[in-house]
């Protein structure tokens, strides 16, 4: 299937939104407010979206605020 809106993916199953994070030149807090606002705007428009970044990046904050370890990373 090739897309070429976003309302085109509606309909398909859950999509993966890869976007970046860890090299984004603005870093990685505006990294994850861009992946937020393209997530919401495919919800909008009846996406079912996962993107790890919008997903997980509050969890990661919490966690390292709260002394949790979520990876051998470091």
């Amino acid at each position: 299937m090739t897309a070429t809106t976003i309302s085109d993916l509606a309909g398909n199953g859950l999509v993966y939104l890869a976007t970046p994070y860890s090299g984004y030149k603005d870093g990685q807090g505006a990294a994850y407010s861009l992946a937020c606002i393209i997530a919401a705007r495919m919800m909008a428009k009846g996406v079912a979206v996962f993107s790890p970044i919008a997903h997980g990046h509050g969890i990661a904050l919490h966690a390292r605020e709260d002394g949790i370890k979520l990876s051998d990373d470091g």
